[in-house]
C-alpha cells in the first residue's frame, strides 16, 4: 500500500482522479470477474478510496493527535508527501487539511510550515523564543548538509554541555555522516530518543530558507554560541579573580579570552 502511494503522489495534477482498490492477496481483476461476476466487481470498484482520503490515513496512522508531539509528527509526514506533490489546487487543499489536523499553518506553495500557530499548534514557547541551539538544530533538522558549516570549536562546549548539548552534539554527529537523509529519516533516529518531542516540535516551525541563508545563519549561530561561551568565562574569572585571586594558568587564559573578544 505504501509503495502504491509513493508511486501515485508524484502523478497527481489537478484535473487527475486517482482512486485505491486493494484486491484479495493473489487476485487480478479478471480472476475476480470470472469468480464474483461483473456487477460485484464493479461495486468493490465503486468503493474504492479516493488518495485524498487513502493519504490522509496513512499519514495519522499511529498518531495521537491529541498531542503536541503526535501533530508534529504529522507535521513531519506531511512535508515529505507535499514535497513530492505537484504545484496546483489539490496539493493547496491537502496542505490546508494537513495544517487544521495539526493546528498550524502549513505553506501552500512549498508544503513546509510557516510557523503561524494555530489555537491547538506547536507551544509558542518553542515556536517563537527558540534559543540559539534550538535554532540549529532547527537548520540541521531540514539542512542536514548544514553540517558542513558547523563550526568545529563548538563541538568540545557542547560535550561539556548539559542534555540539550548532548542532544545538539549527536544531531550534528549523525548529519555529518547522513547529509543525504530526509527531515523524517533524521526524526526517526531519534524515535524514543529523548530529543524526539523537542526535534518535532522544532521541525514543525522550520521556515523556508534558500542555500545561501541557511550556511549564512549557520555561520551566525556558531559564531554567537562560541561569542557567549567566552563571555562566560571571562564573567567567572573575573568573579574569581575578585573574590579568590587567579593563579597564573588562570591569568594567562584570561588574557588570551579577552584578546578572542577584541
Amino acid at each position: 500500500k505504501s509503495r502504491a502511494l509513493q508511486t501515485s503522489l508524484p502523478e497527481m495534477q489537478d484535473g487527475r482522479e486517482i482512486a485505491f482498490l486493494f484486491l484479495p492477496e493473489g487476485e487480478d481483476p479478471d480472476s475476480l470477474v470470472r469468480q464474483e461476476g461483473r456487477e460485484t466487481f464493479l461495486g468493490r470498484v465503486a468503493q474504492s478510496q479516493p488518495l485524498s482520503d487513502f493519504l490522509l490515513h496513512h499519514l495519522k496512522e499511529g498518531i495521537d493527535l491529541q498531542t503536541h508531539e503526535g501533530r508534529a509528527r504529522l507535521v513531519v509526514r506531511s512535508r515529505s508527501a507535499l514535497e513530492v506533490i505537484p504545484q496546483g489546487v489539490f496539493r493547496n487543499l491537502l496542505a490546508q487539511t494537513l495544517g487544521q489536523l495539526a493546528g498550524v499553518e502549513l505553506a501552500p506553495a512549498s508544503g513546509l510550515a510557516r510557523g503561524r500557530p494555530v489555537r491547538s499548534g506547536v507551544p509558542q514557547a518553542v515556536a517563537t523564543h527558540p534559543s540559539p541551539l534550538q535554532r540549529l538544530a532547527g537548520l540541521l533538522l531540514t539542512h542536514p548538509n548544514a553540517a558542513q558549516w558547523v563550526d568545529p570549536e563548538l563541538v568540545p562546549l557542547l560535550k561539556d554541555g548539559d542534555g540539550e548539548a548532548q542532544w545538539m552534539l549527536a544531531l550534528i554527529e549523525l548529519a555529518r555522516d547522513k547529509p543525504h537523509l530526509t527531515s523524517g529519516g533524521i526524526l526517526e533516529r531519534f524515535r524514543a530518543h529523548p530529543a524526539e518531542s523537542l526535534f518535532a516540535q522544532l521541525l514543525a516551525w522550520q521556515p523556508e530558507r534558500s542555500a545561501e541563508g541557511v550556511a549564512r545563519e549557520c555561520r551566525d549561530i556558531c559564531r554567537h554560541l562560541l561569542q557567549r561561551s567566552v563571555r562566560s568565562e571571562i564573567d567567572a574569572l573575573l568573579a574569581k579573580a575578585a573574590t579568590q585571586g587567579l593563579d597564573a594558568q588562570e591569568k594567562e587564559r584570561l588574557r588570551s579570552l579577552l584578546s578572542q573578544r577584541g
